[in-house]
């Protein structure tokens, strides 16, 4: 999936603290990315998000949830 597409919809990480330990992320893909369920990587020149296909599932349910009920 294409970082911007997915960074659109769940939020975007850069701006979170690399100490995940100290300071839980507060984004989706923050916390996704902190229990190895999701990767980051390049294809041709673009990045690109690697989601399992269990976990882009949920995905399409917190999008469907009314604000405040999936988290």
């Amino acid at each position: 999936m294409p970082y911007d597409e997915v960074s659109r919809k769940y939020g975007d990480d850069p701006e979170e603290s690399l100490y995940c330990h100290y300071h839980e992320p507060e984004t989706t893909i923050g916390r996704l990315g902190l229990h190895g369920r999701l990767f980051e990587g390049r294809h041709e020149d673009e990045v690109v998000l690697v989601i399992p296909t269990e976990v882009r599932g949920l995905l399409a349910d917190l999008e469907q949830s009314p604000p405040g009920v999936a988290e």
